[in-house]
């Protein structure tokens, strides 16, 4: 098993107890329950979230001591939650019907929607494209396309915009004006999914239909942004990053942080899908 999903149940295993702290031998007990359905180490588990702590300091919902594990104050409105929630193949997504797996789609890109605008400082813009929309974008493509560079500030490009799409691939868009007013300012479009077929996912974004579409003056940058952690080691991280910036978990939080200092925040109240982690576990 990743080291990385084997630290994501114990985080699961913590937020579904009443504990605020358990010892390293009450936090084995995971491994007793999930034995047979996953095979992992508490201990390897353990430490990537030692790591995880480093990468992300006070963003981590965990404090991970020497013989215990300790959540923080207000863990369940983690945006760090938020996103283990979400993520494929987790406890928590085992229990999601359609209608749950459509919700949590919105939110995830809402949440990203927030955490795009820490990429390129202060002055980043940024909106959920993604169809439906609570922006009062146009339903229809061509009218959303037009109504979107009116508010970016670029021009419409001559290709043919079909009226059958919904938002071209693209889930969020940002970019960043300078003052001098000029073009060819950075633009970023964002596929957000909390599906596992990653390699499909990151071919949504075809860079040339949205050249066609807005004049853009430079090619936009694509970005896959994705609740999961993945590892570095891992070859699909490679693959997708020769078709996309890749925005994981740790990547995420980390641009929540540089747009908090915008005044740009997220928080989502988790309680609900805790309760989903509890009745899961209990019963095994």
């Amino acid at each position: 098993m990743l080291t990385t999903f084997a630290s994501d149940l114990v985080e699961t295993y913590l937020l579904s107890v009443s504990e605020r702290a358990l010892g390293f031998h009450q936090i084995k007990e995971i491994q007793v329950r999930l034995d047979s359905e996953f095979r992992f180490q508490v201990d390897v588990a353990v430490n990537h979230m030692r790591a995880r702590q480093k990468i992300l300091g006070d963003l981590y919902p965990f404090e991970v001591g020497e013989v215990a594990i300790k959540k923080r104050p207000k863990c369940e409105i983690s945006p760090y939650v938020s996103l283990l929630t979400l993520s494929p193949d987790g406890i928590f997504r085992k229990r999601f019907d359609v209608r749950k797996i459509e919700k949590a789609s919105v939110e995830f890109e809402r949440l990203v929607e927030v955490a795009i605008r820490g990429l390129s400082g202060a002055g980043t813009e940024s909106i959920r494209f993604g169809w439906p929309s609570e922006v009062h974008r146009p339903a229809e493509f061509p009218e959303a396309i037009s109504w979107l560079g009116d508010l970016m500030g670029v021009g419409l490009g001559r290709g043919f915009r079909p009226p059958r799409r919904k938002d071209g691939g693209v889930d969020i868009i940002a970019w960043r004006r300078f003052k001098d007013g000029k073009s060819a300012f950075p633009i970023f479009l964002v596929q957000c999914t909390i599906q596992s077929d990653l390699l499909k996912k990151a071919n949504d974004i075809d860079i040339r239909n949205w050249a066609y579409w807005l004049d853009f003056a430079r090619d936009p940058q694509p970005i896959l942004a994705v609740p999961q952690e993945i590892s570095g080691q891992d070859e699909t991280w490679n693959e997708l990053g020769l078709k996309s910036l890749v925005l994981d978990r740790p990547r995420i939080l980390e641009l929540l942080r540089e747009a908090s200092t915008a005044g740009h925040s997220y928080a989502n109240d988790n309680s609900q899908f805790l309760s989903i982690a509890r009745d899961y576990i209990e019963t095994r």
